[in-house]
């Protein structure tokens, strides 16, 4: 991905637990500890149309779901999916960070520099 470009990866939320998780090349784990590469159901908010939003992108675009690339162009998304045999579909979009306000839900939860530090801190 470019510096400019954000990725959106939806789908149907559910039950079970799922984890979506931000690799490196060669599946090695990036900063789990101090940055939000990974979500969960307890980690995310979900919209109002019961889809799971994700917003991979080199910087924190404000959006609640933001997963954080550590500024890799190249690396795996990783989804794994237990608890469930509902199998999942993802939609993915590749788009300009600035067009995210246009393209996502008008009631995609968005987050302040503040919020992001609390949320970061929760993680911790």
């Amino acid at each position: 991905m470019a510096a400019d470009e954000a990725l959106i990866v939806e789908f149907d939320s559910h039950d079970g637990f799922w984890m979506m998780s931000n690799n490196g090349a060669f599946f090695n784990s990036l900063d789990y500890l101090y940055r939000s590469v990974s979500y969960t159901p307890s980690r995310t908010v979900v919209d109002s149309d019961n889809r799971v939003r994700l917003v991979l992108c080199h910087e924190d675009p404000g959006y609640h779901n933001w997963v954080d690339t550590q500024g890799f162009q190249r690396g795996n998304l990783t989804y794994r999916n237990l608890l469930s045999g509902a199998a999942t579909t993802f939609n993915t979009r590749l788009v300009k960070r600035t067009e995210l306000a246009r393209v996502l839900p008008v009631d995609t939860v968005a987050v302040s520099p503040q919020e992001r530090t609390a949320q970061l801190k929760a993680r911790f």
